[in-house]
């Protein structure tokens, strides 16, 4: 075989993918653009007059937004980009955008593309990832925001507050955004099964449940001041409680404390700081976790702090949501969409 220029010719449904120089270094911006548009042209169906000018546009924008993304998340060069493997998922994704010309979409793409960027070992991450740039075309934005917003909610995505006021900053910045998306429609829960992106199970979750399991110290009614028979010191209790921030609605005039921690991160960093005798950590992580408000309670005290909390509560409550957890695949395109919506960098490899 004759070494230096390369040359291919691919059928109708082939993929012709190549590059030239070292395999063992990645490709500069520029190199990139160049492999990327050669390998566009030599696969993208061929269209005539008016139609190919605006494909051919469109894969160069798609492509330049990727590039400048990578910039920003500190791809100076684009390590992978060698690779017939990422290539092949850069096509895919150019092609879907050319395609369609959303710009939502574009966004959408170029996260996932960039994320699949720097995975240059083929483990189960690359795979979701270039599975996930398939997947990606065929939702549509209410669906991607779904998936998000179960994301965040079922899977361990509500991050750690330090006070009411960051409370409020999760559902300004984290969590209304996707309610106000979110579908109603059954059969948009239907089609991410379909595709691949989540399952349902007979196991339901309260609508109110991940709020109060990350955060019971927002969510509690609290307990006696005597910490029910607790061995503390009054030194130490009165490091470890303030006043209840929820009263008992029948009895208001009862003197209720709680733990001065908020999720169980901070219970038990509070509860070493304070010296608590091991043998009474156990009960005092019950008596943090007791007496929670129930699901009215929170429903209702949500809806008059955030008013549009209410669309949450009521998507939850009619559709297949309380029973949905996602795939890998529906993990990482919610991931690449909370981040393009928000800015909120999760890291992937928690879940995946």
């Amino acid at each position: 075989m004759k070494r230096g220029k390369q040359s291919q010719e691919g059928g109708d449904a082939s993929a012709n993918l190549q590059a030239q120089g070292n395999i063992t270094v990645g490709l500069s911006h520029t190199e990139t653009s160049q492999v990327a548009m050669d390998v566009f042209e030599a696969n993208f169906i061929r269209l005539r007059d008016e139609a190919a000018a605006l494909v051919w546009e469109r894969a160069e924008t798609f492509l330049r937004s990727f590039l400048e993304q990578a910039t920003r998340q500190g791809l100076t060069t684009i390590p992978e980009g060698r690779n017939p493997d990422f290539q092949a998922a850069l096509f895919s994704a150019q092609r879907d955008y050319a395609r369609s010309g959303d710009a939502d979409l574009g966004e959408l793409l170029v996260q996932l593309l960039v994320d699949r960027a720097r995975v240059e070992q083929r483990d189960l991450q690359q795979i979701v990832l270039n599975e996930s740039l398939t997947v990606a075309p065929k939702l549509t934005p209410d669906q991607l925001d779904t998936l998000s917003l179960i994301l965040i909610l079922k899977h361990g995505g509500l991050p750690r507050v330090e006070s009411l006021a960051d409370f409020h900053l999760v559902l300004d910045d984290l969590v209304l955004p996707f309610v106000a998306r979110a579908s109603h429609k059954q059969s948009a829960y239907q089609h991410l099964e379909y595709v691949g992106c989540a399952v349902t199970s007979g196991t339901e979750m309260d609508s109110h449940t991940p709020f109060i399991e990350r955060y019971p110290g927002l969510f509690t009614k609290g307990f006696p001041p005597d910490f029910s028979n607790v061995n503390l010191t009054e030194a130490q209790k009165a490091l470890l409680s303030i006043p209840a921030r929820h009263k008992v609605p029948d009895r208001p005039d009862l003197d209720l404390v709680q733990i001065n921690a908020i999720d169980d991160e901070a219970a038990d960093e509070l509860i070493e700081r304070v010296r608590v005798d091991p043998g009474s950590v156990p009960r005092l992580k019950q008596l943090q976790k007791q007496n929670l408000l129930n699901l009215e309670e929170v429903r209702g005290y949500m809806i008059e702090t955030r008013p549009e909390m209410a669309r949450y509560f009521d998507i939850w409550r009619q559709t297949p949501m309380k029973t949905m957890t996602l795939t890998s695949v529906g993990i990482a395109i919610a991931h690449a969409n909370i981040k393009k919506r928000t800015g909120h960098d999760f890291n992937l490899s928690i879940w995946i």
